[in-house]
Formats: structure tokens, sequence, C-alpha cells
């Protein structure tokens, strides 16, 4: 939202630059004081956020049938952590550094981020631990061994505090994330202070809960069965459901409007732009990323135990296989009596960037030798082809050990797939890629 000492001012001329560049202007993330600036503008429901004042009454210690009526269930999940005798602190940059450094960050980075089905969004909440240093706020959760079990991220907001992002490990005890809340609410805001977790997309599409009239939610030009059709389907991907009953088992203070605001709505259009930008400007694109993720996840779900013994299966075949293609002297390729041997030389060298490979799978780390040998495994398995279709007939063939040949060099096609694997399992993850300022 525009701002500044004169709101209306501002968002005129907000709206006179996107004339000027002839761009139609959407505004994203308004919430309720913003509303009396855009009296002219259209608004949609994105979803709502929750909000939580801090006070004493998010002390875990608070139990029994005199506790408050409200967050009984918080109070109660971060009792459960704190019988594990975790402890909440706050942090400064050289500490966060320093456990950035350590690699634990990325391990909690990366369990947060192979559970979502989509690739990384584009708009608003890509994650830089090197951006906003001197305004954000870092907490953790520790072990009575020292170990971090979880961390959390307040930002500023105009009337409090955002909650940017919570990550846990996956050991982390039940109840660590509520008692992170717990401990914000009670010892580190000031009593009084807002905190908001952020937009909970879709909460009227899937608590059934009317929106405004005057700002209709996203959804609501889809018939009610096709809407909990696409919900469901949708599920998977992001998990609007999950992180709703999450938040509801919190028990907000109020959960409060969050829109986008257009000059005219065209409800399509309006959608379109809107996924447009999160998707980085590109369907397309966005696709791709999330067909990579998939393949990343898989790479490295099979990297501690399967590509190693995939590697060492692809040199204990091509060691069996050489002496067999050096000795065919009654078998001609291309025509030549030579080019067995030939092949079996091209074979030994296989063997060797196969054998130094097999560190590359077994540290999981980028190497050019891992394109190296995918491109010369290409390479084999088209010339392998070519042999077979213009010197044994194809397949199938009546060419004496035409079959067989068939089947050999088919072979390589697997070693084609296992290093295409290999290739996404070494690659840099996205917020790692984004720390190292690479695309």
């Amino acid at each position: 939202m525009p701002s500044g000492k004169d709101p209306a001012a501002a968002l005129s001329a907000f709206t006179e630059w996107c004339e000027s560049q002839s761009l139609k202007p959407i505004i994203f993330g308004c919430e309720a004081p913003d509303r009396g600036a855009l009296k002219d503008w259209a608004l949609t429901e994105i979803g709502r956020q929750p909000l939580f004042i801090a006070g004493p009454s998010y002390s875990p210690r608070r139990s029994g049938p005199d506790q408050p009526l409200q967050n009984r269930e918080l109070r109660r999940q971060a009792r459960r952590a704190l019988s594990k005798k975790l402890e909440v602190s706050e942090i400064g940059v050289a500490s966060l550094w320093e456990f950035a450094q350590s690699g634990s960050l990325d391990d909690m980075l990366y369990y947060c981020w192979k559970r979502r089905g989509l690739a990384d969004f584009g708009f608003l909440v890509e994650f830089n631990i090197s951006m906003g240093l001197n305004k954000r706020r870092t907490f953790v959760v520790r072990k009575p061994n020292g170990e971090t079990c979880g961390i959390c991220f307040l930002v500023p907001s105009d009337r409090g505090w955002l909650l940017e992002h919570q990550l846990l490990t996956p050991d982390a005890p039940n109840g660590t994330g509520e008692l992170l809340m717990c401990s914000l609410l009670l010892r580190y805001l000031q009593p009084g202070e807002r905190l908001s977790l952020g937009v909970t997309p879709l909460f009227s599409e899937l608590t059934k809960e009317a929106a405004n009239p005057s700002a209709p939610e996203i959804l609501s030009f889809v018939p009610a069965p096709l809407r909990d059709r696409v919900l469901s389907l949708w599920e998977p991907l992001y998990g609007f459901r999950s992180l709703l009953n999450f938040r509801q088992k919190l028990e907000p203070m109020e959960w409060e409007s969050v829109y986008w605001a257009v000059p005219k709505r065209r409800t399509l259009q309006d959608i379109l732009a809107v996924l447009g930008a999160f998707a980085g400007g590109s369907f397309v694109r966005f696709g791709l990323d999330t067909l990579e993720k998939h393949m990343q996840v898989l790479g490295r779900r099979l990297a501690p135990r399967v590509l190693p013994a995939l590697n060492r299966f692809y040199i204990a075949t091509l060691a069996l296989w050489i002496p067999i293609l050096w000795n065919l002297d009654g078998v001609q390729l291309f025509g030549n009596p030579l080019a067995c041997k030939v092949w079996a030389l091209y074979d030994v060298l296989l063997v060797v960037l196969f054998l130094f490979h097999q560190r590359v799978v077994k540290k999981l780390y980028p190497s050019l030798l891992t394109k190296l040998l995918l491109g010369l495994v290409v390479a084999d398995t088209v010339l392998a082809w070519l042999q077979t279709g213009l010197y044994h007939g194809g397949f199938p063939t009546s060419q004496p050990l035409g079959t067989l040949i068939f089947l050999i060099n088919t072979a390589p096609v697997s070693a084609f797939c296992y290093l295409v694997l290999v290739d996404f399992a070494v690659k840099p993850l996205p917020f790692m890629r984004r720390e190292q300022g690479r695309p």
C-alpha cells in the first residue's frame, strides 16, 4: 500500500505512475486501515491474518481451572515443550551468522522447502538471511544439550510485528512452535503490541464463512462444488487447509481480512496477474521450476544409498563388458573390425570417470565431472543406436548377435537417467542460490 504523510496523495501518485508506464495497478496486501483511502477501488479478500496481542495471559505456567479460557490449547502445547526443558532466546546478527555458517539453518530451510509441492514463489515470500538485518529480530529454541531445534524471524509492520518465518527441525519436540509463540507474546514483545502471523490464503473459502459483500473472496465466482474440488486438488501443492488448521489451534484474538485492490475489478485477469507475480512472471518457468524441485527432492532422497550403489553398478557393468567387447573380433561395428577395440577403450575412459564420480555421489557436491559423464554417455547411447540401426537391421533383427547387441546398446539409457538425477541432486537449492546471489 503506498504510504506517506498523505496516503491519498501517495495512492494518486502511484496510479499516475502506472498509467504513464501503461501498467494496470494492483495493490496487494491491503489491511483494514487502508480501506478508507481505497474507498473508490474494488477489493478482493485474499485471506485473513491471525492477530495476537502480547500480554501475560500467554504464560505456559498458567494452567488448571483458573487459567484464561483464551489460548488454552496454545499454552498446553507450549508446556509439552517446556517439559523437555527447551529454552527460547533472542540472538543477534553475529550469532545468527554463525548459526547459518554451521549448516543448521540450511537443514531447517530444506526440511520446510521439500514439504511444499510447488516451487518457491517469486513475490513477497522470498527469504534471504542477509536482507533486513538491522530490522529483523531472531529467536531460537534450544534443547538442553544446546542443539537448536527451532528458529523464527520477526520484522516490524505498520501496526506491530509480523512473524516472517518459523522453521523447525524434523526432530523438534511437540509444542516447539507453540512455545516460541508464547515466549514472543509474553517476554519479548511489549504488552499490547500486535503480532501477525501473515495472511492465511483462502480463509473464507476453506471455512465457508461469508466474506464482506463489498470485498468478495478470490473464488467467489466458482460454484461451491467445483470450488471444493479445486481446493482439494491444490492442497498437496501448497497446504492451504493444513496451514489454516494449525493457525486455528493457536486461537488468535482476531482474524483480520487482507485484500488486493484494483481500480476496476476484472476477476479472471486480476487472479492471473496476482498468480503471475507469485510465479515470477512466467507460468511456464514456474512449472519447470516445480518439476526441477521434485527431481531435486527425489535425487536427495536417493543420495545416501541408491545413487552410490548405482554408480558402483555401472563401474562393474563396464568392467565386465570391456573384455567382451575387446574380443568380439568376428563382429564388425560400423563396418570396421577395429571399432570394437576403440569402443572398448572408450568404455575404459567411462570406467575411470565413474570411479572418480563415486566421490561426487557420496559427498553430493556439484561437479563438472557429472556433466562430462552425462555428455559422454549421451554420445555412447547415440552411437550404440546408430550401430544397431545401420549395421544390425534395427530391432527385431535376424543378424548374428543382433538382439543381444540391441539390448546391450539400450543400457546407456539407464546411465543417462541416473546421471540426470545426480545432476539435479547436487544442484544448489533455491534458497542457497539466492544467498549466493545466483539466479
